[in-house]
Formats: C-alpha cells, structure tokens, sequence
C-alpha cells in the first residue's frame, strides 16, 4: 500500500504549482495529505469487497468508493472548518478533481470514478 500512497502522493503534488510547494510548505503537506487519504477509497474498500476487482462493471463498488470518497472530502472540510464555498473549500476541491482527472487519464477505472464525483461537483 505504501507504493500506492506515494504514487497518489506524487499525482497529487504534481497538480500544485511549485511556487506555492515551495512557498507554502507548511500548508500543502497536510492538504496532499488529505487529498490522498480520499483518494486511497478504492484500495481500502477493495479488502471488503473481496469479490470485486477494480474494474469498471463492479456498480455497487463504484458506488460505494463514490459515496465514501465523498465522505471522506467531507470530514476534511469539517476537520479544517472549512465549506466547499470557502477560498480554502475551492483550492481543496480543485485539487482534489484535478488529482482525480489525472488518474482518469491513465486508468478506465479511475475514469469512471472522475465521471461519478465529477457530476455532484460540476454544479
């Protein structure tokens, strides 16, 4: 898992401009941080759902790692008392899409994922 989680962490990071890594480190750690830990949804939900390969058919486990990515974007939002409409609630969402769209380019899985999340936020 940890190769997982610096793999995310890369993809995340690479969606920060580097001016603002290196100007607020203090800052973006902890963000990366969260955005991966949602992000990580899919490998944690994967052990409960034994039967089920990531792969796109599996309906109620996208739908399931949907719901609980969702979740988890929420908890960060609460934990950082903090709102989706908020300066801070933008930036994190941004971040959080851009990572997933990044990973919808190099996985069909990770695409349907991208196209699920996309919907709610889009509006």
């Amino acid at each position: 898992m940890s190769e997982v989680i610096n793999n995310l962490e890369t993809v995340v990071l690479n969606q920060v401009l580097p001016e603002v890594r290196e100007s607020e480190p203090q800052f973006v750690k902890p963000i990366v941080s969260s955005i991966v830990y949602i992000l990580t949804a899919p490998f944690d939900l994967k052990d409960a759902y034994e039967h089920a390969a990531y792969v796109s058919t599996n309906d109620e486990f996208e739908v399931e790692t949907v719901k609980v990515m969702n979740e988890r974007l929420q908890q960060i939002m609460d934990t950082l008392e903090t709102t989706p409409s908020s300066k801070l609630g933008k930036f994190i969402i941004k971040l959080y899409m851009n990572s997933l769209g990044e990973l919808a380019s190099k996985s069909e899985s990770w695409k349907h994922l991208y196209n699920e999340i996309h919907k709610v936020y889009a509006s």
